[in-house]
């Protein structure tokens, strides 16, 4: 077989291929809906609230603050606030996006922060966990202590009843928004962030 038959017989296979996947997709889109397409629309119906749920917390994660202290922001800043940090953690790659990482705490007051970025110059604060004796407070005036009741008050309307309980309420969801553990009722951690990835 010479040359010219040879790229001639391969161009028409791959016309022939391209033609039938597209026939295919056709013929799909066509497709009268029956029952198993009916279940599956059901079951993204139910998936709302939880989308609803994950919108929220991804909204929160951007707006809510701790007084000062908020997602996002960078080292020097970080700095001007609270001081250089009185532990560090060695940088470190994560495995799930091949970010780097590194905690900053300052436990005399109570703050914990991960952040996100290979240097110092370009580190933001991706999550943030606060206890006793951190006195800082979220925009909603809820710090630690706070009682339980209020905190249900505040973030009603944002809180993700199935992942929440007496002890932990989880505002927005998991995958983005506030946690607040207790204890007898009262506020002992706040974080901001993403828990679950």
């Amino acid at each position: 077989m010479n040359k010219v038959t040879r790229n001639l017989l391969t161009f028409s296979c791959i016309c022939l291929l391209t033609l039938s996947c597209k026939n295919t997709k056709t013929e799909e889109k066509n497709k009268p809906t029956n029952v198993q397409d009916s279940t599956v629309v059901t079951e993204n119906n139910t998936h709302k609230d939880s989308d609803k749920q994950s919108d929220s917390g991804f909204e929160l994660m951007s707006t809510e603050s701790l007084g000062k202290l908020k997602l996002e922001l960078g080292t020097t800043k970080i700095k001007e606030l609270f001081g250089e940090p009185e532990e560090k953690t060695k940088s470190e790659i994560w495995e799930v996006d091949g970010e780097y990482r590194q905690d900053w705490k300052y436990p005399t007051k109570g703050i914990e922060l991960t952040l996100k970025g290979e240097f110092d110059s370009t580190r933001t604060v991706e999550m943030i966990t606060i206890r006793k004796p951190c006195e800082l407070k979220t925009k909603k005036l809820i710090g630690i202590r706070s009682e339980y009741d209020k905190v249900q008050s505040a973030y009603k309307d944002k809180i993700d009843k199935s992942a929440s309980n007496t002890e932990t309420l989880v505002v927005g969801s998991v995958y983005g928004g506030l946690i607040f553990n207790f204890e007898d009722k009262k506020v002992k951690s706040i974080f901001i962030g993403a828990s679950a990835e």
